[in-house]
């Protein structure tokens, strides 16, 4: 009897377990971990910013990178005064870090971020967001004068100077000097461009004489840090440089090099500063310049008629504040505009136009530019050679060695620069707008 009761009592046990378990339902799943909210920052300062970076290094450059224990001495280098940024830097026996940001609602600030060591002659730049992503914006890279060469030149065919009508053949560098401080050099470029004048000029009038520059950049640690253009453009601020007589008086006497009329036929020997005035107006001199040409006339008087009588001229060049605001050539020839002074422009039907002429040159093409209208193409070339057309003037057998701008109807697409070219190139227009064309273009055999 007990042990029905025992074997009864066990019965009911499991049952009553049983029926708790059927209750109870199937067993929940693991709950997930729970996603970051979205904007969750995992930099929060600029400290962080450096050790995001680092490790990004780390894990591209291995054993040149900086190690992760470094202890570094925080400075804070804000300018005072300077409001909505901040600048840290971190110090170590071998390693400088700088952490810029703006001061921003921290899930949106972007850590600008450069490293850099003196010692070892590496350098890396990039950005560090506030969620922990790293965009490298120049690689970790050891320095050197060629990789330093690189940057220098890059700028230059950057700058505003260059990229308005720089001429890209003719851009070469022609001296590097290695300064004393540790990873500094100076690189010297010298380039041509289709107008006079400094930086976008765009709008401005300007004339088109080839125009040589001379561009001294100066790079240290990979990054520009001086440059200057004719020793008076100041390429980073895009200005000119405090004018100081001197340097005035060579801008002026650049300018009467560069003019139309010297360029054509003047007597390079003969050119000499007479007088120095001195208006009364800050910053201001006026300088007068005599010289000679070998035929009566002003501009450029290619194509026409010229009496062969050597002809003195005499030029008043002002100086304001960097640039040549009045140039009068035997108080008669505004040199600015290229015009008698008081001249009205001639309508079109009175113009004279240019004696009948055309030439065959041989040439190397320096730059080519698209343009719109009846000429779509502008080509910058080098004359190697120019041969006569009998019966017709050869408006180019003069330009041998020079280089000319020519319009083109013909597709042109297709030719690179630095080939060598033929064609028949005529001159064009009345004596106030001239121009070359371009026709029967063939490669060189």
């Amino acid at each position: 009897m007990l042990t029905k009761k025992l074997l009864f009592g066990v019965v009911a046990v499991v049952l009553i377990s049983l029926l708790a378990i059927s209750c109870a339902g199937p067993t929940p799943a693991p709950t997930p971990p729970t996603p970051p909210p979205a904007g969750e920052l995992v930099v929060k300062d600029a400290a962080e910013a450096r050790q995001a970076a680092i490790a990004y290094i780390q894990a591209r450059a291995g054993a040149d990178a900086p190690d992760s224990d470094i202890n570094w001495q925080e400075s804070d280098e804000t300018p005072p005064g300077l409001v909505g940024t901040a600048n840290i830097y971190y110090t170590s026996d071998y390693w400088t870090v700088s952490v810029s940001y703006p001061v921003v609602r921290p899930d949106l600030t972007v850590y600008q971020v450069v490293l850099l060591s003196p010692n070892l002659g590496w350098r890396w730049t990039g950005e560090v967001k506030a969620d922990g992503t790293v965009t490298e914006t120049s690689p970790f890279q050891k320095i050197t004068q060629e990789a330093s060469q690189s940057v220098a030149l890059d700028f230059v065919k950057q700058s505003p100077t260059f990229v308005f009508d720089g001429i890209e053949g003719s851009l070469q560098m022609t001296e590097a000097v290695t300064l004393r401080c540790p990873y500094c050099w100076q690189f010297v470029f010298e380039f041509d461009s289709a107008h006079t004048g400094y930086g976008d000029r765009t709008g401005q009038m300007l004339a088109e004489v080839i125009t040589h520059h001379r561009a001294v950049i100066a790079v240290d640690h990979l990054r520009v840090v001086g440059a200057i253009m004719d020793t008076r453009w100041d390429m980073l601020t895009q200005q000119m440089l405090p004018f100081s007589e001197e340097t005035a008086r060579e801008f002026a006497e650049d300018y009467v090099k560069n003019s139309p009329t010297f360029v054509y036929d003047g007597i390079e020997s003969s050119l000499e500063l007479v007088e120095t005035l001195y208006p009364d107006i800050e910053n201001a001199w006026q300088f007068v310049f005599r010289f000679e040409s070998r035929h009566a006339g002003y501009g450029d008087r290619t194509g026409q008629i010229l009496a062969q009588v050597i002809t003195p001229h005499q030029a008043i060049i002002t100086v304001e504040n960097g640039q040549v605001t009045v140039a009068v050539m035997d108080k008669q020839w505004d040199m600015l505009l290229q015009q008698m002074i008081g001249e009205a422009p001639p309508p079109p039907p009175m113009g004279v136009p240019a004696a009948p002429n055309d030439s065959i040159v041989t040439a190397r093409v320096i730059d080519m530019i698209s343009v719109s209208g009846d000429f779509p193409w502008e080509i910058v070339i080098e004359i190697q050679a120019s041969e006569d057309v009998p019966g017709l003037n050869n408006a180019t057998r003069s330009r041998i060695g020079e280089m000319i701008t020519v319009r083109t109807g013909e597709d042109v697409s297709d030719l690179e620069k630095g080939q060598t070219i033929t064609a028949r190139v005529r001159l064009e227009g009345d004596e106030r707008t001239r121009f070359f064309i371009a026709e029967e273009i063939q490669l060189s055999q």
